[in-house]
């Protein structure tokens, strides 16, 4: 059995009843519901920060290559 901690969010009457609502449109316990809805926001804000600094680094050198190339250079 997994160790599992709690956290308590206070939220208004409408908007526990919307997040109840959507729960169970996807046949998910609220819990499950916020927990997963928090863990892709943080990993979509992730993506975004990894894109910035890629689009950062290209845009110092605008060099691409191949797919071809990228393997030959990677010994593939």
């Amino acid at each position: 059995m997994s160790d599992s901690e709690t956290i308590t969010i206070r939220v208004s009457k409408e908007d526990k009843e919307i997040i109840s609502h959507y729960a169970k449109a996807y046949a998910l316990s609220t819990s499950e519901f916020i927990k997963r809805l928090t863990i892709e926001k943080i990993e979509d804000e992730i993506d975004i920060q990894i894109h910035q600094k890629a689009m950062e680094a290209y845009n110092k050198d605008e060099t691409v290559y191949s797919l071809e190339e990228s393997e030959r250079m990677l010994g593939l």
